[in-house]
């Protein structure tokens, strides 16, 4: 499975919050040295198998024990969160016309750019030089190709409401699968069978998808239009779908 192996996991002495994504909050408790084993052990008999109540019981494990909680996970994925909100603003302000800036720098005009062309230059300017770079870089390829599919040429004002939702549900999905998939490698790696592995991979995709949508949809609905929001609070809504998720995976292997 390359996905995994192209995003390294954390060992598991690795603190439950790294330096890059720490808030500023209270100190996280040390990690449990054995908090990846029963995660990966249900993760390598869910990909062998395929089996929905082994990978419920994985991502259980993974929830619980593995990131620490709902509330210690909301906060590692805090830079994955605010370089997501970050993506959002970014086109909702291209979609607005005139110039548009991103961390001090004004974006080259976009519109009539080659759509892949006009992708690397978001993605190399949004994506911050912190520990979940690659993750980050990885999540918004995907989303911005699956939101600009048949676009041949850049076009802002193909950016509707829609399409902003789209990528917001796509990326943090993205980076969630990425954080799973990297820090079970070792698991899945066991898996001989080509076609398998990629079936458990597209399996455990939509699993984290299905998650995802259902935890941020009524974030969003709460709110006004996606284009309304502010940073901050772009950022919190991903937060708060990362805790409603966790606390649904932990709630599944009682």
């Amino acid at each position: 499975m390359g996905t995994s192996k192209s995003n390294p996991g954390a060992g598991d002495r690795s603190p439950l919050i790294p330096d890059w994504a720490d808030d500023g909050g209270p100190p996280p408790p040390p990690p449990d040295p054995k908090r990846f084993r029963a995660f990966r052990t249900s993760l390598g008999r869910a990909a062998r198998s395929r089996s929905t109540s082994e990978l419920a019981k994985a991502l259980a494990h993974y929830a619980r024990h593995s990131t620490g909680g709902s509330t210690t996970a909301s906060r590692r994925f805090s830079t994955v969160a605010k370089d997501g909100a970050q993506l959002v603003r970014t086109l909702s302000a291209l979609q607005s016309g005139g110039p548009v800036e991103v961390n001090g720098r004004t974006l080259p005009d976009l519109a009539g750019m080659p759509c892949d062309v006009a992708i690397d230059i978001l993605i190399t300017e949004l994506s911050g030089g912190h520990g979940d770079s690659e993750k980050v870089r990885t999540a918004m390829q995907e989303a911005l190709a699956n939101a600009l599919d048949g676009q041949d040429q850049f076009d802002p004002n193909q950016i509707t409401d829609d399409v902003l939702v789209d990528v917001l549900l796509n990326y943090l999905s993205d980076c969630v699968f990425l954080d799973i998939m990297a820090n079970g490698a070792d698991a899945l790696s066991k898996t001989e069978d080509g076609e398998a592995a990629i079936a458990f991979e597209n399996m455990l995709r939509e699993t984290v998808e299905a998650a995802v949508d259902a935890a941020i949809q009524p974030l969003l609905d709460r709110n006004n239009s996606i284009t309304t929001l502010s940073l901050p609070v772009l950022t919190q809504i991903q937060q708060q779908a990362i805790r409603d998720v966790w606390d649904a995976w932990q709630g599944e292997d009682q």
